[in-house]
């Protein structure tokens, strides 16, 4: 029993370990590999363990979780034959790191410590990663024309772009934020100053980047937290304020996220205007804010891709069925009518991103986890005896979830880990909230 304990310790220590290192994730590039397996390895130490141990196998969800990179394997193997190209992918290093996380929320006795843990380590990374963006492109703006080192962070068509992307930059923002509102709701008074500094610098590097997506997606979550603030107890008068003022915050939330250029132009137009440094003034004039109104809003041009993703799935049988499995590249091709050379990275859609790679049966797997995961996390976000930052971690997954409709996410096989991470882990603390006894 002593082993066991120790075991666990481990394994407590490892999983906010895990979310550290992956802050890194973006800036590695392709060199990111060496990082996957450094996290993989002891994560299937770590699933093996619990597996066995703690009686898991027995349990519907990690049979799903396991049959999905059993399927992608017979998915790879019908389309490449016989290769190490599967078992060396970033695919299943991050697939074994997330089911760990996933099993280590699931089993822990002391889940809610845990959770802060793993948003403590996670903050303090993203929050390190963040502000190195802000400084890199402020940087950027002082020589003519801008320097754009899109892995370090410059700004590239007025948005604020790092980790190679504005988008993958903004993912690593809204994650930043969400986990710091829950820390500032669970976390003791002593850590408080980290996650205040974080949920500033998410807001800050989320609306600079002007990942819309990502706007949308905090704003439910926090609109959802209002409404779980409100909708205390089983008063049925309470249902229609709840939901009017959840609709309000998500809305107010929406605003404030797009305040962030207009303060940044004013906090560096003013050295500017007394250092008479001509340049950067140019440059800050430059910065756009793209609002949600305009014609190349968050919906433009994705339908163009999903129809031709769907095309393409359904080109023969054994796409519709396998996929293009996890070891192909991925892309979508001739998304443009007259630009046939015009690829799409992926499908810009979590459920249609999924059919792509692994077909029909993969995205099967997929629906019936998420129905799981979505029935447990309205439970504990609409069960009133639960303390709020706990409830908010449902409305956090909600978020994460909403930005699957314009993007990959929260899992994104050939991107980055940013999001799936907090999201597999709420999700194996809301499958364990069902069981009271625990």
């Amino acid at each position: 029993m002593q082993k066991d304990d120790k075991l666990q310790a481990l394994i407590r220590a490892f999983v906010p370990g895990a979310a550290l290192l992956m802050c890194a994730e973006g800036l590695l590039d392709s060199r990111a590999t060496v990082l996957y397996a450094i996290c993989a390895v002891p994560a299937l130490g770590a699933l093996h363990w619990m597996l066995l141990r703690r009686g898991l196998l027995r349990r519907g969800d990690l049979l799903l979780l396991l049959a999905f990179p059993l399927f992608a394997w017979i998915s790879c193997l019908h389309a490449y034959g016989l290769t190490l190209r599967f078992f060396l992918s970033k695919f299943l290093c991050v697939w074994c790191l997330l089911t760990a996380v996933y099993c280590a929320a699931l089993t822990d006795p002391d889940r809610e410590r845990l959770a802060e843990r793993f948003a403590c380590f996670s903050v303090a990374g993203l929050s390190a990663l963040q502000l190195t963006a802000l400084v890199s492109a402020s940087l950027s703006l002082l020589s003519d024309p801008p320097a754009h080192n899109m892995i370090w962070g410059c700004f590239l068509r007025g948005r604020l772009t790092a980790l190679g992307n504005a988008n993958y930059l903004g993912f690593s923002a809204a994650a930043l934020l969400l986990l710091s509102v829950f820390g500032l709701l669970e976390a003791p008074r002593g850590r408080r100053a980290l996650y205040g500094t974080g949920a500033v610098l998410g807001w800050f590097s989320l609306g600079l980047s002007n990942c819309r997506t990502g706007i949308l997606g905090v704003s439910l979550a926090l609109g959802l937290l209002v409404f779980a603030a409100l909708c205390r107890g089983s008063a049925r008068r309470r249902l229609l304020p709840g939901v009017l003022l959840g609709l309000l915050a998500a809305g107010t939330a929406v605003g404030l996220l797009l305040l962030p250029l207009p303060v940044y132009r004013l906090l560096l137009g003013l050295p500017a205007r007394l250092l008479h440094h001509p340049v950067l003034a140019e440059n800050l004039k430059a910065l756009e804010l793209r609002r949600f109104t305009e014609h190349y809003a968050t919906l433009s041009d994705r339908t163009l891709i999903w129809r031709r993703c769907l095309s393409e799935v359904f080109r023969t049988p054994r796409r519709a069925l396998l996929g293009v499995s996890s070891v192909d590249w991925g892309v979508i091709p001739s998304v443009y009518s007259g630009h046939h050379e015009i690829l799409s990275p992926h499908a810009h859609n979590e459920l249609l991103e999924i059919l792509h790679r692994f077909g029909l049966i993969g995205l099967g797997i997929w629906l019936a986890l998420l129905a799981l995961w979505c029935v447990r996390g309205l439970r504990l976000l609409l069960d009133s005896e639960q303390r709020l930052s706990l409830r908010f971690l449902a409305a956090a997954a909600a978020g994460i979830l909403a930005m699957g409709i314009t993007e990959p996410l929260p899992y994104f096989p050939s991107g980055t880990a940013s999001l799936a991470l907090p999201f597999f882990l709420i999700c194996g603390f809301v499958m364990r909230e069902r069981r009271r006894e625990e």
